[in-house]
């Protein structure tokens, strides 16, 4: 066996496992929903919530709950930004395409996936503005509303999420540069741009939401922020990111051979990880430090968190689809030239009249 086929034997059990990497997170992400859903059904003594009021707010029952079109107006742009770093972090640390079937077939998936995509935003935004009219959603873009009754301040939503969002976008980024470093070849160079230019876009668009630096304290010291983050935390870090990133790692075929190469890049990269975690921990101590729970609409834990899970039901279809979309797609897009179309050259026989020549 010479060392090409010594090095894609090897890359073989990589890809493997982290196909089934990518199925067991989400099998998580399924499981997280399925607790989440019987701990109602548990509270309220029946399984069929459909018409049961779950919300915290005591008017909504589950099938508002889970199509609660305002609310998703308003996730949208961070749902859409947490999918672009998956996706990008993703391509880059995977590598293109295995061959050029793969590319093909690639090129054609991302279509579909953005006319669904599309669909789900419109499908959102239009339905918004049919129940509560267009200048509601521009209100929900642009970040004013918070919770129901409470008085629209411009970016107060953004800010709702800064350290539960930016976190989770450094997580997925910090994870696929440290799949970047492990890579024995290079990475694909627009793919890792694009990544971590979404991280300067969520903090480009913080600096646009937060007016004052008292605005920017609220996250880091309000219990109504700590508390909404925390909440925000449990429920993209246990079902959103980890159906993002299971989604994009199953579809994965290989095309990428790994071993230690870059130990420097891999110890920030763990860094970068670290810190995403550290700062979800701080919102943690720092929301029962404060009480936070106390804010919340309920008494009831259970009330308070497992309804939420399908508050963001949307969150699951524009996150996922959008990391899968721009994985395909700068995928296909990165992919070398198909090997059967280049040229080879032939070295003469030294009896030849070339070799003469």
């Amino acid at each position: 066996m010479n060392r090409l086929d010594m090095d894609g034997a090897a890359a073989m059990p990589v890809a493997r496992w982290l196909r089934l990497a990518g199925r067991l997170l989400t099998a998580m992400a399924l499981i997280v929903l399925a607790v989440a859903y019987a701990a109602m059904s548990w509270e309220h003594g029946t399984l069929w919530l459909w018409q049961v009021v779950v919300h915290e707010d005591g008017r909504r029952t589950f099938a508002q709950t889970l199509f609660y079109f305002e609310h998703a107006t308003r996730e949208l742009p961070l749902d859409l930004l947490l999918g672009l770093a998956v996706g990008a972090g993703a391509a880059a640390a995977l590598g293109r395409a295995a061959d050029a079937g793969e590319a093909e077939s690639g090129q054609r998936r991302p279509l579909g996936l953005l006319f669904a995509l599309l669909a789900c935003i419109l499908l959102m935004i239009g339905a918004t503005a049919w129940q509560l009219g267009a200048d509601a959603v521009g209100d929900n873009l642009l970040q004013y509303h918070t919770r129901a009754g409470a008085p629209l301040v411009w970016g107060a939503h953004w800010r709702y999420h800064l350290l539960e969002r930016g976190p989770l976008i450094l997580l997925a980024l910090g994870l696929s540069s440290a799949l970047v470093a492990l890579r024995r070849s290079k990475p694909e160079p627009r793919a890792e741009i694009a990544g971590w230019t979404v991280l300067a876009m969520f903090l480009g668009l913080t600096a646009l939401f937060t007016p004052d630096l008292a605005a920017l304290a609220e996250p880091f010291t309000d219990p109504r922020f700590l508390g909404h983050q925390i909440r925000e935390s449990f429920t993209h870090g246990l079902v959103t990111l980890p159906l993002a990133l299971g989604l994009v790692l199953a579809r994965w075929r290989g095309g990428a051979e790994f071993g230690v190469r870059q130990a420097p890049r891999l110890a920030w990269s763990l860094g970068a990880v670290g810190l995403a975690l550290g700062l979800i921990a701080y919102v943690l101590v720092a929301a029962i430090a404060a009480d936070a729970a106390a804010q919340g609409q309920s008494e009831s834990l259970t009330t308070l968190l497992a309804p939420h899970f399908f508050e963001h039901g949307f969150t699951y279809l524009v996150t996922p689809l959008t990391a899968v979309l721009v994985f395909e797609a700068m995928r296909a897009w990165t992919v070398p030239a198909d090997p059967s179309h280049v040229p080879r050259t032939t070295v003469p026989a030294s009896g030849s009249s070339a070799a003469r020549d």
